[in-house]
């Protein structure tokens, strides 16, 4: 293993960086500290020392992770943009972010693994970083139809915007395991989920609009 990345770095650094390279690959579950470990080039003892224990070491791993991603996505986040360039722009983020190989795309891979399959910190890690960008995303909806949507409706909403980002995140390590070397075209993609997403938000608020009981 090629240890140079963290021959300057000191060891509770070099934990972090790796547990948060590990994590994001194997998710919660099936990552132990033996691979993290292995990854940083330390001991158990020395992950016990500084981070007391694998679910604090993921906190962490998320906190550094959610800083790193929020300095660096800031105007994704404007409400005065238009929202269907808003819409463009987070499609193009998530793409990117999940297809990048470094700690840019980790975030978006572990948020993935918390929707799939939750770990024990999950309620913690709700409230502290999915909660926020989970309103981001429901306000964005609401913007895109130019009204105040139902609570069931903006559900709809959520599930059909996350699940074909999550589903790519399953695809690229479905191809990573097999070891396939077939190229994703980022652009093309981009420009699919973004006409993909957006047709399918119309067609939803459109259908509630018509199930709306007429006042006499």
């Amino acid at each position: 293993m090629d240890l140079s990345h963290y021959s300057r770095q000191n060891t509770k650094t070099r934990i972090l960086i790796a547990a948060s390279r590990v994590f994001s690959q194997k998710g919660y579950e099936n990552t132990t500290v033996q691979d993290i470990c292995t990854a940083s080039d330390a001991n158990i003892a020395a992950v016990n020392y500084h981070y007391k224990s694998k679910e604090n070491l993921y906190k962490t791993v998320w906190t550094h992770l959610y800083t790193i991603n929020e300095d660096a996505n800031n105007e994704i986040f404007r409400d005065d943009l238009d929202p269907e360039l808003q819409l463009r722009h987070f499609v193009s983020n998530r793409v990117k972010s999940t297809s990048d190989e470094g700690e840019l795309g980790f975030l978006s891979k572990l948020i993935s693994y918390e929707l799939n399959s939750p770990s024990p910190s999950y309620d913690y890690l709700y409230e502290t970083y999915i909660q926020q960008r989970c309103k981001w995303i429901l306000n964005l909806a609401n913007r895109l139809s130019n009204k105040s949507l139902s609570d069931s409706t903006l559900a709809q909403i959520f599930f059909f915007i996350n699940s074909p980002i999550i589903r790519l995140n399953d695809h690229l390590s479905d191809k990573k395991r097999s070891q396939t070397n077939d190229p994703i075209n980022n652009d093309e993609m981009i420009d699919n989920m973004y006409n993909y997403i957006l047709g399918g938000i119309k067609q939803i608020c459109q259908e509630q609009q018509q199930q709306k009981p007429l006042i006499s």
